[in-house]
């Protein structure tokens, strides 16, 4: 790959679930990762996370090869033209990254489209010709070539911001990111942003977060209850989990073991569930660790006591609720210790492809044409979410905020947002919500 010096990240839909683990498969990918000037385990930290944030779309091909393209481009830059990581992005750096764009280096541009990888010597090894940016190509009445110009239209660049925005939410909702870079760039760059308008389905702008239905979690969550209920050994965590992240609008890092941005090891722990007395009310909230050191605290509701202490009751724990100072991690490892990001991550997926697998059962036996169609839709549905973690955070926090209009600065305090306006911006609100509700309902 004479005269470029990043590399293909990424293969195509159907291929990348391979590329997790020790890319044994992919040994060019690996060590082009391992000799990066840069931190290896923030390197693999960031390829891993842009992977997942890839792998949810890979059942949408338009959309995955759109992602996949400005991901890795992305990453070949913020690394080797940059110098920094995922968690050092903020709005300096994707101003430049877009400037970037708009007139990268000849070395960066292929003359045609290439694949980025190909079958060799029992590997998938990166085609040569390979580049994260292409030339127009321009013939004559003959078929010649006859200018290659590099021009990115407006339409591209808006599809550009589109894709790194639904990016940044990834990487936030997995505490890589403390907020979207987008928010500290110039306003005239943000009100562009927000224009954004498309027809794919998979896509939604800030004005329509990405969240279950009310049916959708109703499902979901009726799915793992009867399976904890029916198989406790292997389910119990799983329901424990669902529940915990939308009751709670937790990020998937909140609630596994990490490091932190301060460098401190941080296991959940039982004690993070802490007592409160305010005059003669009593409640519960839990204690959540976030980047800087900063402290949040999220009210836990009555109505999930309940699964707080079949979780408890189902560890052998001595009380039904925590004590002050427990250390008992909140999801214990087989290994000791809290569960990690990635098991959390996959409890959700499990749980989703439940719901699949159930909806599939329901279109094998489906005799009415348009109960079929139905059914096939909303399998595609959740195919397409099926590792988008944030959308428990998202349905949980957008049902509080319809269900409590008065409350949004509070419900925005406990999602650790950094201003009421940034949570309106981000979740659908009330307002929203009962508008259009009323709108319905408005006689002829």
């Amino acid at each position: 790959m004479s005269g470029f010096p990043g590399h293909p990240l990424f293969d195509a839909a159907g291929h990348i679930e391979f590329m997790d683990n020790d890319l044994s498969d992919y040994p060019s990918v690996k060590a082009f990762l391992d000799q990066i000037d840069l931190p290896t385990d923030l390197v693999h930290r960031d390829y891993e996370a842009s992977r997942r944030f890839l792998v949810s779309y890979d059942q949408v091909p338009g959309t995955f090869g759109r992602y996949r393209t400005e991901v890795q481009r992305f990453l070949n830059y913020l690394w080797l033209v940059s110098r920094r990581t995922l968690n050092q992005v903020d709005g300096e750096t994707l101003q430049s990254y877009l400037n970037f764009v708009e007139t990268p280096p000849a070395a960066w541009i292929s003359r045609n489209v290439t694949p980025a990888f190909s079958n060799e010597s029992g590997h998938r090894q990166p085609q040569a010709p390979w580049r994260p940016f292409s030339y127009r190509v321009e013939r004559d009445e003959n078929g010649e070539t006859k200018t290659l110009t590099y021009r990115v239209a407006p339409a591209t660049l808006k599809a550009i911001r589109g894709s790194l925005r639904l990016y940044f939410a990834h990487l936030m909702d997995l505490g890589i990111l403390d907020k979207d870079p987008f928010s500290s760039i110039r306003r005239s760059t943000r009100s562009r942003v927000h224009a954004i308008k498309t027809s794919d389905p998979t896509v939604t702008t800030s004005a329509n977060p990405r969240r279950l239905t009310g049916s959708e979690w109703d499902e979901l969550l009726a799915t793992v209850t009867r399976a904890a209920n029916e198989n406790p050994s292997r389910h119990e965590r799983t329901l424990f989990v669902i529940v915990t992240m939308k009751a709670l609008y937790l990020r998937v890092s909140e609630l596994s073991a990490r490091i932190d941005s301060n460098g401190m090891h941080r296991e959940p722990s039982f004690g993070d569930f802490k007592k409160r007395h305010h005059k003669d009310m009593e409640y519960w909230v839990f204690t959540i660790y976030g980047k800087g050191g900063k402290l949040r605290e999220v009210t836990l509701s009555d109505a999930y006591l309940p699964y707080l202490k079949r979780w408890r009751n189902f560890l052998g724990l001595n009380t039904m609720l925590p004590v002050p100072g427990e250390q008992t991690p909140i999801l214990p490892s087989s290994h000791g210790g809290n569960l990690k990001a990635r098991a959390v991550a996959t409890i959700y997926e499990n749980a989703m492809l439940m719901v699949i697998s159930n909806k599939k059962a329901l279109l094998a036996t489906a005799v009415k044409q348009d109960e079929r169609e139905s059914l096939q839709e909303e399998v595609e549905r959740f195919k397409s979410i099926k590792s988008e973690t944030h959308y428990l955070r998202h349905t949980g926090a957008s049902q509080a905020i319809e269900a409590n209009e008065d409350d949004l600065r509070h419900i925005s305090e406990e999602l650790g947002h950094a201003s009421r306006s940034f949570t309106e911006q981000e979740y659908l609100n009330s307002d929203q919500f009962k508008r259009r509700q009323s709108g319905r309902e408005r006689k002829v």
